[in-house]
């Protein structure tokens, strides 16, 4: 098996390609296609060309190039592929992050649950219908010694870089890196210990100050108490919103070792 490496620090950017055989096989109705020519990013091949006249919301159509439309790739998807722009196109989900027009903003919005992350003010979002949760905000982290709390303070991300798949906080404390890695609709927080710290005693905790949506609630957790495991906020309804999956430590010298965290 293969570890995946997630591009951290660079943002792709958008080919069109328009070839004399996708002109032949297009209908002219679709030449106009916000993208018409422009493959998506994770397409099952390479030397080919995708016809989005062929679109569903759960599928796509790929013709090798130079077959002329006789040798194609049909892609099926259970979870959505496309989804219908307000103009009635079928635009590819792509869970990929872009700059936006505000500086250290970047964004996936192509997706049903818009992934959004702020370098400048230090945080993610999950835009579920505009109901928009904040975590990774103004993480602290925190030294417990004795049942005494002392604050190391709270992330520094002077030093960051982005990429398609998410972004890599250098030093956001002395010795301790945060790779934030983005998916469909989600999220994952990495809090990677570089070298040997200085603690010989107690336990290193991490506080996220998250922000919910209003009228947007903890599912059966008690106030100023930790929570152990997976957790959920809730609508006020008592509908699941959005998950929260239990933190792990990875010891990832051994390649082998891993503690529930609470």
């Amino acid at each position: 098996m293969v570890v995946k490496k997630y591009n951290l620090s660079t943002i792709n950017p958008l080919t069109k390609v328009v070839t004399k055989e996708l002109e032949k096989l297009t209908p002219d109705a679709y030449k106009s296609h916000p993208e018409y020519g422009i493959k998506p990013f994770n397409a099952p091949c390479t030397d080919c060309i995708e016809l989005v006249d062929r679109r569903t919301e759960h599928s796509r159509y790929y013709v090798t190039n130079g077959s002329n439309g006789t040798e194609f790739y049909q892609e099926q998807g259970y979870s959505a592929l496309n989804y219908k722009d307000a103009n009635g196109n079928w635009l590819s989900v792509d869970i990929r992050l872009k700059p936006t027009n505000q500086p250290h903003l970047y964004s996936a919005p192509a997706q049903d649950l818009p992934v959004s992350l702020d370098a400048g003010l230090g945080f993610t979002t999950i835009n579920r219908a505009g109901a928009i949760l904040k975590f990774n905000n103004k993480i602290e982290l925190i030294w417990v010694n004795n049942d005494v709390e002392s604050s190391l303070g709270t992330a520094n991300w002077d030093n960051y870089v982005v990429g398609d798949e998410g972004a890599k906080v250098v030093d956001a404390w002395p010795g301790i890196d945060i790779e934030l890695k983005v998916y469909d609709g989600k999220v994952k927080s990495d809090f990677v210990i570089k070298q040997q710290l200085s603690y010989t005693t107690g336990k290193l905790l991490l506080r996220d100050h998250l922000e919910l949506p209003v009228n947007y609630r903890f599912a059966g957790v008690q106030v100023n108490q930790p929570i152990i495991g997976d957790f959920s906020i809730n609508t006020v309804d008592g509908t699941e919103a959005f998950k929260f999956t239990k933190a792990f430590a990875w010891d990832g010298a051994a390649y082998s070792n891993s503690e529930d965290l609470a």
